[in-house]
């Protein structure tokens, strides 16, 4: 009789679990905010707690997304907020004891990507927080590139008042939107500093455009903050 001999064969090593999304949830109200931990730790998201915006002293690209529990005016959390906008950090959604339409705006306007009721049903604050990151890992694809590694080039219609994107998809803009753009497309480095314009409205307007490209064609603008000198538009545009 011939005995065969096998090779013993190896066990298969389980692939390794995805690293689960990061949430900093910063909440004074140490109940409501274990609570809501809770609840979305049961939904496979990693988060890290703070009582208060000093106390989130891990350096911001640690997290996928933020959610501040406030009420606006405040001036730590609105100086929290500008500086994660102008660092271009980790999406920021506030939950408000009263989100009126005043602190909405002002969130907006001070770089929060969205704004809730601090009552908001749990299942809608994840499902926003899960498109918050959706529209982050977005970014990347924002301005795509072509063979060759050619950046693929934004357009911008001024009769039309509106900005194309690489994809051929259209943002209507107001006038103050075409301006900034404009001033975007006509600076050779697609940069503006921050003394062009008075009083923090340059900060203003791009929050603004932000908002509308957001709302009205799902696209998260490749306009980036240069740290100490302003805004730049990192893809090339085209005025038509």
């Amino acid at each position: 009789m011939t005995v065969i001999e096998t090779s013993p064969v190896a066990p298969m090593r389980p692939r390794p679990r995805p690293r689960p999304a990061s949430v900093l949830l910063i909440d004074p109200l140490r109940g409501e905010r274990r609570a809501l931990t809770g609840y979305l730790t049961a939904q496979d998201l990693a988060v890290v707690e703070a009582d208060h915006v000093d106390e989130a002293r891990q350096p911001m690209d640690d997290h996928d997304v933020v959610v501040v529990a406030a009420s606006l005016p405040d001036p730590a959390v609105s100086a929290f907020i500008r500086r994660s906008a102008e660092a271009d950090g980790p999406p920021i959604l506030v939950m408000s004891e009263t989100a009126e339409y005043v602190e909405r705006v002002l969130a907006l306007e001070l770089g929060a990507d969205d704004l809730v009721p601090r009552e908001v049903n749990p299942r809608e604050l994840l499902a926003r927080l899960r498109g918050l990151m959706r529209r982050r890992h977005r970014r990347r694809d924002a301005a795509p590139r072509l063979s060759h590694g050619v950046v693929a080039t934004w357009t911008l219609q001024l009769s039309s008042r509106a900005l194309l994107a690489p994809t051929g998809r259209r943002i209507d803009l107001s006038r103050a939107d075409l301006a900034l753009l404009t001033a975007f497309a006509d600076d050779s480095d697609s940069q503006i500093l921050d003394n062009n314009q008075p009083g923090g409205s340059l900060r203003t307007a791009v929050s603004r455009l932000r908002q509308r490209a957001l709302s009205h064609a799902q696209i998260d603008l490749p306009i980036r903050n240069v740290r100490g000198l302003g805004y730049r538009f990192d893809a090339p545009i085209s005025k038509v």
